[in-house]
């Protein structure tokens, strides 16, 4: 991955999803919220974490992306 690349949170296990995020992110249980809004609801975009601050959503963004895997 180069640096322009932004890593998609949907490629990631559980695990390594809540570890990469609690790097990330503060306080902890905003990891857990993020992926409740990703695997609960669904959401291919940041914004749509309203219970997530605008600040935290456009770091997120600005690091990651959030695509739905491809059916093969």
């Amino acid at each position: 991955m180069t640096s322009n690349e932004r890593l998609n949170l949907y490629d990631l296990a559980p695990g390594q999803l809540q570890a990469t995020l609690t790097e990330i992110v503060t306080p902890p249980f905003r990891a857990k919220q993020i992926a409740e809004w990703m695997h609960r609801r669904g959401v291919d975009s940041f914004d749509a974490m309203t219970n997530i601050p605008r600040d935290v959503r456009s770091a997120l963004a600005e690091r990651f992306t959030l695509e739905f895997p491809s059916v093969v």
